[in-house]
């Protein structure tokens, strides 16, 4: 059976090979055009699952930027010492994001080249700033483009997951 592949120039990915074979050998049929037809098939399938997958941008988030977005999801306006409380508190204490690594990372998420993040500076009064004994707060909030950023890589994980199995199944 493996031989039809031969004549064809391998332009069949050798899974696509494999899903083809085990068709024919469940229906114990030995059809070669019914197989090239499966093939061609399943082939433009693909192409156009994958066409409309690598339209979508995909972008690279690191940990520390996933896991800010996610505590500012969906629209949350959070400052600084709170997204870094939020991390360590939902991961039980297992996350910790230092002022050393948050603050740059907000900085770079902010940026023109990213901007998935913007910010504000809070609305206390001098008064408000001694009895609290501490700074002016920048208040974080996401952007349009952080929230498709964070869902992006989320989708692709979810496919990422599902790809092995329930994808390809579901073209057969």
């Amino acid at each position: 059976m493996e031989d039809i592949f031969d004549n064809k120039n391998n332009i069949y990915p050798s899974w696509i090979k494999t899903i083809a074979l085990k068709l024919l050998k469940e229906n114990n049929d030995r059809d070669w055009e019914k197989l090239d037809n499966i093939l061609v098939e399943k082939r433009r399938d693909i192409s156009n699952y994958l066409e409309k997958e690598n339209e979508k941008e995909l972008h690279l988030l690191s940990s520390v930027e996933e896991d800010i977005l996610s505590v500012l999801y969906p629209d949350k306006e959070i400052y600084g010492l709170a997204i870094i409380n939020t991390i360590e508190e939902v991961s039980k204490g297992k996350r910790k994001i230092g002022p050393n690594t948050l603050y740059p990372t907000l900085r770079r998420m902010e940026s023109n080249e990213k901007g998935y993040i913007s910010s504000r500076w809070g609305d206390e009064r001098p008064e408000e700033l001694v009895e609290r004994g501490g700074a002016r707060r920048r208040y974080y909030k996401l952007t349009d483009k952080g929230r498709e950023a964070l869902e992006a890589v989320w989708e692709y994980r979810d496919n990422l997951l599902g790809i092995g199995f329930n994808q390809i199944s579901n073209l057969c």
